[in-house]
């Protein structure tokens, strides 16, 4: 039996006995926390000891249930492992303890107060729990055979039950550390469910989903991780997936292999395709989201036809699928590039985001892009020449309107301020509202006078005073 057991630093030399004597007897037991790495992936280690577990022993001292323990922290996995302790938890009082300060979870069950020498007890106690409940001879049905098959059905659904709960365990376990951005931590989970439970399709097809979510959002400590050791370990799902009868999802996953080699390539490696897998994705699905995606990041990234990444971008909006992730891809790739034809083509994309797709201003991965693109619009319009042809990209009107829209004015941090003001009073001033323009000007020229700026020079207060000269007139 596979045995967590909880304690207390102070009492660790009983806990230690306590091991040994249930080792000892054939069990496999969890105690020392000692060994694991702090950091993001501790929770998660403790967690999946707890839920792989078949008993949670808590040793109830004062320190135990003190708040802040991280005793409490075991006992509120074991809590989220079986909702009812009955069978699966054993209190056991080391030390005296106020019974106010026990869990109500450990209070659900008979503690076991051993009177004498406490890892006996403990011993005794873990050996009358494994004996089926079958053996008792309250029942008496005369018929030996009755007997036995009313037993082994009685077995069967308790193990059913109780494999049913830790599987469920398992995936929720998985699926909350995913959400949190721990996908290591969720891919290990998935690894012991398939283990415990190997041709599950749900927890397959789990694991897919988990692969593709960890490659769009790949990130490795240079020196200690890579990209290609990331995507040898998750491939072999993706190979499997792309044999689904499903044809999008195993679209899907192909289309995530050529991502896989694009990620090799930023390592170093060499003689990879990833359009050639993104070529077999559409042979699956004409139309698939993450093929067109990637196949666009793909050109633009490599100085290719804007004009060609635009229309596998529409193709993948048309899907009408992963919006936010189209999007975020395709102004990835603009940036990849840097050169001005993809900064006027950029606000021609967030132009289009602000008319069709209003909704994606709020959203993270976008807030995200906004900050990057706010060097575009310095460069251009502050730190280097002004450019006609980036102005000329948009009217007017739809420039002034996009720029509000991807930098609402409570938003802009502080250290941004005078640089916000007098690009605002470009895109106003060329749209024609001069006194709104002279306004932001204002504001900038008033903000460098009080910090000494104005006097120093330099570009922002030179290029300031002669745009409240101007309209100054």
């Amino acid at each position: 039996m596979k045995i967590f057991l909880s304690h207390a630093s102070e009492v660790t030399a009983i806990a230690e006995s306590i091991e040994l004597a249930l080792t000892g007897e054939g069990h496999d037991v969890f105690l020392d926390r000692a060994d694991l790495p702090s950091g993001e992936s501790y929770d998660d280690r403790i967690r999946a000891a707890v839920t792989s577990s078949d008993l949670f022993i808590f040793l109830v001292t004062p320190e135990a249930v003190t708040p802040g323990r991280y005793t409490l922290t075991e006992l509120e996995f074991a809590r989220q492992t079986w909702r009812h302790p009955s069978g699966h938890v054993l209190p056991v009082i080391v030390t005296p303890t106020d019974k106010r300060l026990i869990p109500a979870y450990l209070k659900a069950v008979t503690y076991l107060e051993p009177q004498g020498n406490v890892t006996a007890a403990v011993a005794a106690a873990v050996a009358r729990m494994r004996k089926p409940w079958h053996r008792s001879t309250s029942l008496r049905f005369g018929v030996l055979g009755l007997l036995v098959l009313v037993g082994a059905l009685g077995w069967w659904m308790t193990r059913t039950q109780s494999n049913n709960t830790k599987r469920s365990s398992l995936l929720e376990s998985a699926r909350l550390a995913e959400q949190a951005g721990k996908y290591g931590a969720a891919w290990d989970l998935y690894e012991q469910a398939d283990k415990a439970f190997p041709g599950d399709g749900e927890i397959e097809a789990a694991r897919q989903k988990t692969a593709m979510a960890w490659l769009d959002n790949a990130h490795v400590t240079p020196g200690k991780e890579t990209f290609a050791a990331l995507a040898d370990r998750i491939e072999p799902v993706l190979a499997r997936c792309v044999q689904s009868r499903d044809k999008v999802r195993a679209a899907d996953c192909q289309a995530h292999i050529g991502w896989a080699d694009f990620l090799r390539s930023r390592d170093g490696a060499s003689g990879l395709n990833p359009v050639q897998s993104y070529q077999r994705a559409l042979d699956l699905d004409s139309g698939n989201v993450y093929a067109h995606t990637m196949w666009a990041f793909e050109i633009l990234r490599t100085r290719g036809p804007v004009e060609a990444g635009r229309v596998h971008i529409k193709w993948a909006l048309d899907s009408g699928r992963e919006r936010v992730y189209v999007r975020h891809l395709q102004i990835a790739g603009l940036l990849w590039r840097r050169d001005d034809q993809s900064e006027r083509e950029l606000t021609r994309v967030i132009n289009e985001m602000r008319t069709t797709d209003n909704a994606l201003q709020s959203d993270p991965t976008i807030t995200t892009d906004r900050w990057r693109l706010w060097n575009v619009y310095d460069s251009q319009l502050l730190s280097g020449a002004e450019q006609p042809e980036f102005l000329s990209a948009l009217s007017a009107a739809d420039h002034l309107a996009t720029f509000h829209w991807l930098f609402p004015e409570k938003e802009v941090p502080s250290d941004k301020q005078h640089h916000y003001w007098f690009m605002l009073g470009a895109f106003q001033e060329r749209n024609g509202d001069r006194a709104a323009a002279l306004e932001a000007y204002r504001k900038v020229y008033d903000a460098l006078k009080r910090d000494g700026s104005l006097q120093a020079g330099g570009r922002l207060p030179e290029r300031t005073i002669t745009a409240v000269k101007r309209l100054s007139k």
